[in-house]
């Protein structure tokens, strides 16, 4: 399950990590380093990879966030976010998904449509 997923936004590093008591929202926090709490079968590897390569158009481009996006539960905590979107200068999007059935999912404009089509009761704020 993907619990936390690390982003580097020009020198900042954020964590974006469900919430431990609902698992259904995305804590948003600075963190300094990577935290590490895999337990493992034996067989397995553990790696680290770079999302930029799977979902950027352009991933050696210089892209630029120009609007972030937070998806609120109306009856719920302002701390925690039902879901995340960042637009990017070029159009493109990346949408952060908690209430994906494997921890946290990642995708563009077809995980948005599909996410958003499962949530009720949510309100949408533009916060950059």
């Amino acid at each position: 399950m993907l619990s936390r997923v690390y982003l580097i936004i020009g020198e900042r590093m954020f964590q974006l990590a469900l919430d431990q008591t609902t698992t259904i929202a995305l804590i948003v926090r600075f963190v300094e380093t990577i935290e590490v709490t895999i337990e493992m079968e034996e067989e397995l590897t553990w790696c680290r990879s770079s999302m930029g390569d799977f979902l950027l158009k352009a991933p050696q481009a210089e892209n630029v966030i120009s609007k972030i996006i937070v998806y609120f539960d109306n009856e719920g905590d302002r701390e925690k976010f039902r879901v995340l979107e960042f637009v990017l200068s070029s159009g493109q999007l990346l949408f952060f998904d908690p209430l994906f059935i494997d921890g946290i999912n990642f995708g563009g404009q077809e995980q948005k449509d599909d996410c958003l089509n499962h949530i009720e009761n949510y309100t949408a704020k533009i916060i950059s």
